[in-house]
């Protein structure tokens, strides 16, 4: 990691959560000139490189995901009136990481986008202010803003030699539990620093920079649109989202293991004062602004 990156974080009480799960994301209506930022999980995918449809998810998979926005949206959209309803704006954002021929996350979030505008037409709320709309030419399906910021590690494609390195000491030739363990915890990091290869704190950094330029987006947003609701939902990887949120709660990014469920996520929300805070299972955390 490179010497110039600070924590946002600050002194957090260390936290018991073991999983994060689909029912850590908000339900809750935001109210005016607030920003939740939904980061999600992709849902699970095809790994057998044998199929047509490797790298993508599995049908029953991606259902799971529009369900979640249904459901997600239709809560927050139901506990406000008609005229809140017209303040909320929406954008959702994937890594684009490609597997074979699917992209796991995009896949996702296309589903998390169709899911908000099922719920905004139930509604009768303008599909523009869904903000990916503005990205679509006249006939075609909204997608989600892809970002490289949030892409699964980069080892594993920049760095072939470290990769087949861990592989051939903890995998026995395979990217399994002990290689992702060896990865996580930077047993090699001299090995690792000395080709190249991008490690955890790198992916912490890039991922805490990622959101620390959406919380910048929202200033700028609400400053530009005053009396807006904004819910911001990126799609990414268990490797981006678990440091990131054992950085917040407190725990050891290396030698603390927290599981993240397909499909599952936190809520970060940002008040009109700038406050960003998250609640996972009755813990409210704060995370301070760079």
């Amino acid at each position: 990691m490179g010497g110039g990156f600070e924590s946002p974080f600050g002194e957090q009480q260390k936290s018991v959560i073991k999983k994060i799960e689909r029912s850590d994301i908000s339900r809750e209506a935001l109210k005016e000139e607030e920003t939740e930022i939904i980061m999600q999980r992709h849902e699970a995918y095809i790994r057998d490189v044998e199929d047509e449809r490797a790298g993508s998810l599995k049908e029953e998979e991606a259902k799971k995901s529009y369900d979640l926005a249904v459901e997600v949206f239709g809560s927050k959209l139901e506990n406000l009136s008609e005229d809140e309803r017209n303040t909320v704006d929406v954008l959702v954002i994937a890594s684009n990481t490609q597997y074979v021929k699917g992209r796991r996350s995009f896949e996702t979030a296309a589903q998390v986008l169709k899911g908000a505008e099922d719920v905004f037409r139930k509604y009768g709320i303008d599909e523009k202010q869904i903000l990916n709309s503005g990205a679509s030419r006249e006939g075609e399906e909204n997608r989600p803003t892809k970002n490289t910021a949030i892409l699964e590690p980069q080892f594993i494609d920049q760095s072939p030699e470290f990769r087949e390195f861990l592989k051939e000491k903890y995998g026995d030739g395979a990217m399994n539990q002990k290689f992702w363990q060896a990865f996580e915890e930077d047993w090699e990091k001299e090995e690792r620093e000395k080709v190249g290869a991008e490690g955890p704190d790198d992916i912490l950094e890039r991922y805490t920079k990622f959101m620390n330029v959406l919380a910048k987006f929202s200033e700028v947003y609400h400053k530009k649109h005053p009396g807006r609701r904004l819910i911001i939902w990126p799609v990414s990887h268990y490797d981006t989202i678990s440091p990131y949120v054992k950085k917040m709660t407190g725990m050891d990014t290396k030698k603390d293991y927290l599981a993240v469920d397909y499909g599952a996520g936190i809520s970060l929300k940002i008040d009109k004062d700038g406050k960003m805070t998250s609640k996972i299972k009755d813990q409210e955390f704060t995370v301070e602004k760079n």
